[in-house]
């Protein structure tokens, strides 16, 4: 099906199929989500969707609200007693969510996505990961482990907003960025971790470095390639000079492997919309 563009007031205006509007109810009132993967445009309708969740305790509730949460459900009514709904709300306005009403026994959450591109939550994770974690653990006199579990969370709920994105507006290369929020959040855990158990300060001053080249690699195939020779070695390296019985190089290590398998996807990433690559 091809379209003629038209230019309106210096936009460029694209007309939807009457057919596929009126299949999925979108009229000259009704918003559709436009996102953008590679040179591809898709249009998703906007709908709004609700689930009422009946909780009993705090483990349950935050489950079955990450749940709800990465399913993309925008109204979330939640029944349970007060300490728990307490606790679902702290969990909620945590990911962004506001309390647009509470009574007895019940709270109802409204979530609102902010529109934001795959890439840019990518970036984001990273800069975290490298900036508010990596830096303290290779910088800090003594790391502090409970702020580290703190910026740890903001981790995952990043994972968990790419997540929902995907859930609301599927593209070719979710696959992809769902893989490598995992990767990022899971290399994030073993941090933690390794922090737990005295670590040594230039070797998390050489995980810095490395994922600070993973980093930057984001987009470019040749950057990618050496960043993905360096975390080779560098993991290569340090399993030669530790010990089988070190616990913290082994979470060194699986940092490094989460590194490498986000490279991989950045590779996969370049291919969805690359007319040539050269390597």
């Amino acid at each position: 099906m091809r379209r003629r563009v038209s230019v309106v007031r210096g936009s460029y205006v694209v007309y939807l199929p009457k057919e596929w509007a009126v299949e999925v109810g979108v009229d000259e009132v009704r918003e559709v989500f436009v996102v953008r993967d590679g040179r591809l445009l898709l249009v998703f309708p906007v709908s709004e969707s609700s689930v009422e969740l009946v909780v009993r305790d705090r483990s349950v509730a935050e489950k079955a609200f990450l749940a709800a949460y990465i399913a993309g459900f925008d109204k979330v009514v939640v029944r349970g007693s007060g300490e728990v709904l307490e606790w679902v709300v702290s969990l909620a306005r945590f990911y962004g969510a506001a309390v647009v009403e509470r009574g007895p026994g019940h709270v109802v959450l409204k979530i609102v996505d902010s529109e934001v591109d795959l890439a840019v939550l990518v970036r984001r994770m990273f800069n975290v990961f490298i900036n508010y974690m990596l830096d303290h653990l290779a910088y800090a006199e003594k790391p502090d482990v409970r702020l580290l579990e703190a910026v740890d969370d903001e981790v995952d709920k990043l994972r968990h907003v790419v997540e929902r994105r995907c859930t609301k507006a599927p593209s070719r290369s979710c696959t992809q960025y769902v893989l490598i929020a995992r990767y990022i959040e899971r290399a994030a855990d073993h941090l933690v971790e390794y922090a737990k158990l005295s670590p040594n300060g230039s070797v998390a001053r050489e995980l810095y470095e490395a994922a600070s080249r993973v980093a930057e690699a984001q987009g470019d195939v040749g950057k990618i390639f050496r960043a993905l020779a360096a975390v080779k070695s560098l993991s290569t390296r340090l399993q030669y000079s530790g010990s089988g019985e070190d616990l913290g190089l082994l979470h060194v290590v699986r940092v490094l492997d989460y590194l490498e398998n986000v490279l991989e996807e950045f590779i996969d990433l370049s291919l969805l919309d690359a007319e040539r690559v050269e390597l």
